[in-house]
C-alpha cells in the first residue's frame, strides 16, 4: 500500500509510520469540512476551511511550531487569509463543534481497535463502564493590556472527559468557557448522554443528589466517591463483605432523598490495611478518605448480585491505591500558553484528545500482533523524526535531498 521507499521505515520505525498514517487518516480535510457542516451552528465557512484551521492548530497543540502566528506565517500562502481573520476563527470556535472531533475520532479508533481484537477486558461484565473527570485549563499569559497590571490570569475553561477504559480512548468531552463554574455545572450535558446498564465512575465533586438521582433514573450505575456534604440515614449494620487489594471491604445500606424520592443504596467502605503507604495530602484530595484511613464508596442502586467487592474493583482500578490515579484523562496536549490565551483554547484541548486517539489505534496493533493486552510506549523517535529518518536510511542518502 506504501512506496517502497517507505520499506526501510516500516522495517525499522514501524510505530512511527503507523502513528504517521492513523494521524492523517484522522485528520483528512474533506472529513473534517465535512463534520464542521454537521455540528456548526452559528460559523460558517468562506475561505478559511476548517480542515486548514484545524491543521495550523495540530502543529501548535504538538508542539511542532512555536505559536499560532508562527504556523500562520508557515501556511501564509495556502490559507489566503490575513493572520486577524484566524485568530477570529480560532475566538469564534463553538463548543459543540469541538466536541464532534474528539468524539469522531473516538468513534473511529475504537472501529479500528476492534478490528484489531486489541480491546482491553470489560471491568465488569454486563456493564459499559466510564470514568468522568474534569480538567482545569491554568491560566493564560498577561499578554492582554488589561492583565498586565495584575496578578490573576484569565482562566480559558474547564472541560469533563469521559473515558472508556476497555479502549482508553476519550469518547465524549463537555466544554464551558467560565473557568470560574464548578465542575459540576455540566452535569445536567452529562446525564443527557446516559445510556441504560451504564456503569459511572467518578470522584467525590460529582456526588451530588441530582447527578446519583439521574443515573438511576436512566436505569444506569455509578460508583462515585462520597462527598463529605452528601449525608444520608444509614440502615443496619455495617458487614464484612471480603478483603479488596487495599484493605477490608464492609458494605452497610443507606437512604437518600431527592425531591421526594427515597432510593436505598449500598455504601462501601474500604478499611486500607496500611493507610500511611500515601502521602496524607494527596489521600484526602483524591480518596476523599476520612480519619483512621477509611474511604467511602456509593455504589448506584441496584447492582444485580454483585457484592461491594466486586463492584468496588473498578474503582481502584480508577484511583490507585491511597487515591492516587491510576488512569490518565486528558493528555497534556493542548496546554499552550499560545493557544490558551485565545477563546479558542478549549478547542485547543479537545483538540489534544486525537493524538491520544492516534496513540491507542498504535498500541491495539501492537497487542493485536503480539496478542498481548499491556501499555505500549510510543519510541521517542517519533517525537523526533530526524532521528528515525537517519537511523532508517544512511545520511549520505539523505543529502542529496537536504542539499536540495
Amino acid at each position: 500500500m506504501l512506496p517502497k521507499a517507505f520499506q526501510c521505515f516500516l522495517e525499522q520505525r514501524p510505530i512511527c509510520v503507523m502513528a504517521q498514517a492513523v494521524l492523517e487518516n484522522f485528520f483528512q480535510p474533506q472529513h473534517l469540512d465535512a463534520l464542521f457542516e454537521r455540528a456548526a451552528q452559528r460559523q460558517y465557512t468562506r475561505t478559511l476551511l476548517f480542515s486548514a484551521l484545524i491543521d495550523l492548530m495540530f502543529a501548535v497543540v504538538l508542539c511542532i511550531e512555536p505559536s499560532v502566528y508562527a504556523a500562520y506565517r508557515l501556511r501564509k500562502k495556502c490559507l489566503r487569509v490575513s493572520d486577524q481573520a484566524v485568530y477570529d476563527k480560532l475566538d469564534g470556535m463553538e463548543l459543540g463543534v469541538s466536541a464532534a472531533l474528539v468524539e469522531d475520532s473516538a468513534q473511529r479508533a475504537a472501529a479500528v481497535i476492534d478490528a484489531l481484537g486489541a480491546r482491553r477486558k470489560p471491568w465488569l461484565r454486563g456493564y459499559r463502564v466510564r470514568i468522568l473527570d474534569g480538567n482545569h485549563l491554568s491560566g493564560t499569559e498577561h499578554r492582554l493590556q488589561e492583565l498586565r497590571t495584575t496578578w490573576a490570569a484569565a482562566l480559558p475553561g474547564k472541560v469533563l472527559d469521559v473515558i472508556d477504559p476497555e479502549t482508553g480512548l476519550s469518547t465524549q468531552v463537555f466544554l464551558t468557557p467560565d473557568g470560574h463554574a464548578q465542575e459540576r455545572s455540566l452535569l445536567d450535558e452529562v446525564l443527557a448522554k446516559i445510556d441504560k446498564r451504564d456503569l459511572w465512575i467518578a470522584d467525590r465533586n460529582f456526588c451530588t443528589l441530582k447527578f446519583l438521582f439521574g443515573i438511576a433514573a436512566a436505569e444506569a450505575f455509578f460508583l462515585i466517591r462520597q462527598h463529605g456534604t452528601l449525608q444520608g440515614r444509614l440502615r443496619g449494620r455495617r458487614r464484612l463483605v471480603g478483603l479488596g487489594p487495599s484493605g477490608k471491604v464492609y458494605e452497610q445500606a443507606v437512604e437518600l432523598t431527592y425531591e421526594g424520592v427515597t432510593r436505598t443504596l449500598r455504601r462501601i467502605t474500604v478499611e486500607l490495611t496500611q493507610p500511611g503507604d500515601a502521602d496524607a495530602g494527596v489521600r484526602d484530595r483524591h480518596a476523599g478518605l476520612s480519619e483512621g484511613g477509611v474511604a467511602g464508596l456509593l455504589p448506584g442502586a441496584g447492582g444485580g448480585q454483585r457484592g461491594g467487592r466486586d463492584q468496588g474493583r473498578p474503582a481502584g482500578r480508577a484511583w490507585g491505591r491511597g487515591g492516587r490515579r491510576a488512569v490518565r484523562l486528558l493528555p497534556g496536549f493542548g496546554d499552550r500558553a499560545d493557544v490558551r490565551r485565545h477563546d479558542g483554547g478549549l478547542a485547543a484541548a479537545a483538540l489534544g484528545a486525537v493524538p491520544r486517539h492516534g496513540a491507542g489505534v498504535v498500541r491495539g496493533g501492537v497487542e493485536g500482533d503480539r496478542g498481548a493486552r499491556r501499555v505500549v510506549s510510543l519510541p521517542q523517535e517519533q517525537a523526533r523524526p530526524e532521528k528515525a529518518a537517519a537511523q532508517a536510511r544512511p545520511l549520505s542518502e539523505w543529502r542529496p535531498c537536504l542539499d536540495s
